[in-house]
């Protein structure tokens, strides 16, 4: 899909592409995924360019962790499957900044402020932002 899309990106980049995005991979709170899927803002289409520009933006990011020098918090669901959490774990491990931290929410899904366990993460983010002001 990655190499169709740089490849139609160049050719039509305002083609729309469906990301097939799971709603259920969202949150394991139901009500949030039924929310998602019939929000009439929300779609899952993008242009063949936003994602070429994304997947390159997002490289970069990758190859780069030693350039990020600002204090940062991640947090991440561990089964998470639209983001896989070793790529934040990959990222987080290589950023020489010392003012870090790593929050990964057990069996939490890919939106942690949405999840079963929002309150934790909101308690944590709001503790983290404090300690930062």
């Amino acid at each position: 899909m990655i190499a169709v899309t740089r490849v139609l990106s160049g050719i039509w980049p305002t083609l729309s592409v469906n990301l097939s995005l799971n709603a259920k991979a969202l949150s394991r709170n139901a009500e949030i995924s039924k929310a998602y899927v019939e929000d009439p803002l929300v779609h899952c289409k993008a242009s063949a360019r936003f994602g070429t520009e994304l997947q390159s933006v997002a490289e970069w990011v990758m190859e780069h962790p030693a350039d990020f020098a600002i204090p940062l918090l991640m947090i991440h669901g561990e089964a998470d499957e639209i983001c896989p959490v070793k790529m934040t774990l990959s990222f987080f491990e290589k950023v020489i900044f010392a003012d870090k931290e790593l929050k990964i929410y057990p069996g939490g899904y890919h939106e942690p402020h949405n999840d079963i366990d929002y309150e934790q993460v909101m308690v944590d983010v709001e503790r983290w932002i404090e300690q930062h002001l």
